[in-house]
């Protein structure tokens, strides 16, 4: 099933396959054999290797997002930080509701104290109650308020954060709202049940555009001196230069919750910043792992295409850094790492390096375009709109910083 070229010969199987199945297919890297044989891996885990915890968690029907993916997300979070403190406690259950508090043994009745529900949980809280309930539809699109109010409650959470234009009428400045209005409704809740003088409905919803005025008001330009500068998350995180003679591939990956579809994309600058190559592709169904892995291999394939002989490849997500510097694929079972082997081994000179993601901006938007693309590989020669902020602004660092 693989043709001469080393690619899938997807005339032989694509008309008998559906969908989905092609779609996981696509994301998988067709085998080397001279370099890996098939093994068999754990599933439950990234490095194929078994535990009990991975078991459990099959056994247990556990489908929730790595907790280091979930923070990351939450990181990004725009709005106030009490909020995105409340917003990881919502997502690993820990609101002391009625149905929490009677787990623990601290009540003996789970029900609403407001509405009289049997069991009051999490979801009840900050969609089914009466007050919830009466809010959402205001600013929720009426054809998706029942996927809204239905959805499993971390995931509705997650999509709700990364993908603003899915559920509200207006997707500016969602994440911030929606944040705050989770966290308005439980403080509201609080109000309610100690304290019989509590706001009305409306005031919940401008309180709401008020924390978002607020929070957009602590993201504004700040005051340095003289000057005007604006704030950013990690702004001493910088894209550093690397040595003359050697270019630097920045690369990443990225996946929708929602949909499972992952994407890949990078960049590549010389020693002065100035554009080498960018390139992106629309992977398929597979891990944000597989997808960074993805951006390593197709960031390392063009460097040695285009003739490039020192290589630095930089990264945002430390697992997929460990597996390329220190990773053994022959242990590890997978043939997309050991295609990156394959081309370390050629004769030219590769480093990797860790960057955290606010100085991997540029790659992160490269991922970006390839969303809309059909399941191929672009390559970019010339950079498009969407980066030539990004780009001047990697591109103002200190000469002395380079690497």
């Amino acid at each position: 099933m693989v043709t001469a070229n080393g690619e899938w010969w997807w005339d032989g199987f694509r008309h008998v396959l559906p969908a989905a199945v092609l779609l996981a297919i696509a994301a998988i890297k067709p085998p080397i054999t001279e370099l890996i044989s098939d093994s068999v891996g754990w599933r439950g885990e990234k490095r194929r290797n078994f535990s009990v915890n991975s078991a459990y968690a099959i056994c247990s029907n556990d489908t929730n997002v790595p907790t280091d993916i979930v923070w990351s997300i939450l990181f990004k979070f725009r709005g106030l930080p009490r909020v995105r403190s409340f917003l990881w406690m919502c997502y690993r259950g820990c609101l002391l509701t009625k149905s929490e508090r009677n787990r623990r043994y601290l009540t003996d009745d789970p029900s609403c104290s407001i509405c009289g529900e049997a069991f009051e949980s999490i979801s009840h809280v900050l969609r089914g109650c009466g007050a919830a309930r009466s809010i959402w539809p205001c600013v929720i699109q009426r054809d998706k308020i029942a996927e809204f109010l239905s959805m499993n409650v971390q995931q509705w959470l997650l999509l709700n954060l990364q993908e603003p234009n899915y559920f509200p009428k207006v997707s500016a400045d969602w994440d911030i709202m929606f944040g705050s209005l989770l966290w308005l409704l439980w403080k509201r809740r609080n109000e309610l049940v100690f304290n019989p003088n509590v706001c009305g409905l409306d005031n919940t919803l401008q309180q709401g555009q008020r924390m978002l005025q607020e929070s957009l008001r602590a993201r504004s330009p700040v005051r340095v001196g003289r000057t005007l500068a604006p704030w950013q998350p990690g702004l001493n995180v910088r894209w550093r230069g690397p040595s003359p003679s050697w270019i630097k591939v920045n690369t990443d990956g990225a996946r929708s919750i929602r949909s499972g579809l992952a994407t890949c994309g990078g960049i590549g600058r010389d020693s002065n910043g100035n554009w080498c190559f960018g390139f992106s592709r629309a992977l398929g169904l597979c891990s944000a792992l597989e997808a960074e892995l993805w951006g390593v291999f197709e960031g390392l394939a063009t460097a040695w295409s285009l003739g490039f002989p020192r290589v630095i490849v930089e990264m945002d997500c430390h697992d997929a850094y460990e597996m390329v510097a220190l990773g053994n694929p022959k242990q590890l079972g997978s043939s997309l790492l050991a295609g990156i082997l394959e081309l370390q081994h050629r004769s030219w000179e590769i480093k990797f390096n860790f960057i955290k993601r606010e100085g991997n901006v540029p790659a992160d938007l490269m991922a970006s375009l390839a969303w809309n693309d059909p399941l191929e590989y672009r390559r970019y020669m010339v950079p498009p709109p969407i980066m030539l902020e990004a780009i001047q602004f990697d591109r103002d660092f200190d000469p002395a910083d380079m690497v």
